[in-house]
């Protein structure tokens, strides 16, 4: 499994270096080639908890529940506690894109963390249906996950 996951974390880092595109300015949270990198889950159920815990409680307001939206997209998420009481560590937020691969965005959105709330405006994200996922532990580790489908129409 850790081969694995090294294995692939390398070839998507390669074929990023050799593919990317896109200009400087622009807020990529995921770039097509990405997108097709990662692959598609054979099915992909309405947003769920996926591994339901007591730790903070993950609130979307943006995008809608089962709402296509066009680039750029806005993401509105905040964090609160949760049963456990405890106020959510946000050092502990990871947010993933699920597929075939997963991949790694959380270093793409701490520039959108205010406090406990996730506030991305205006970001980049090729057409298609994403899973991202999102975990989070609260000040005493208890942890909470819930994941997001968001469907990109094209903007043409």
């Amino acid at each position: 499994m850790m081969i694995y996951r090294a294995f692939s974390n390398l070839a998507l880092g390669v074929a990023l270096l050799l593919g990317n595109t896109h200009s400087a300015e622009a807020k990529w949270l995921l770039t097509a080639q990405e997108a097709e990198l990662i692959g598609k889950q054979s099915q992909m159920q309405e947003p769920a908890a996926s591994k339901p815990g007591n730790g903070p409680k993950i609130l979307v307001s943006n995008p809608k529940l089962l709402s296509k939206v066009t680039p750029p997209i806005d993401i509105s998420v905040s964090f609160t506690p949760g049963q456990s009481g405890h106020q959510p560590d946000m050092k502990s937020l990871k947010v993933i894109v699920v597929g075939f691969f997963d991949f790694d965005i959380t270093d793409r959105v701490r520039e959108y963390l205010h406090g406990t709330k996730l506030d991305v405006k205006d970001a980049a994200f090729p057409s298609g249906r994403h899973r991202i996922r999102m975990h989070i532990k609260d000040k005493q580790g208890n942890p909470n996950e819930k994941d997001l489908i968001v469907t990109v129409a094209n903007g043409d």
